[in-house]
């Protein structure tokens, strides 16, 4: 075996890492995030922009989550 078939081995086992890790990942990678952001420019200044992007999601995700409370209310209701 020489070192070219190792490649798309060693590809395909950090693909499925990824895949298999992708909630654990994403959360270290938030909290990295946070923690260079609370260092960087303050806990307040930060806590502003978390506020701001919730709104932002909320905001944009409305029409979702408006979809999902109509189904749980019809759900409860009709029971």
């Amino acid at each position: 075996m020489n070192g070219s078939d190792s490649r798309p081995e060693l590809k395909e086992l950090f693909k499925e890492f990824i895949f298999n890790y992708r909630s654990e990942i994403t959360g270290a990678l938030l909290g990295l995030i946070l923690a260079i952001l609370i260092f960087t420019i303050g806990i307040f200044k930060t806590l502003v922009i978390l506020a701001f992007t919730v709104i932002g999601f909320l905001i944009g995700n409305r029409d979702d989550l408006n979809d999902d409370i109509v189904k749980i209310l019809n759900r409860v209701l009709n029971k």
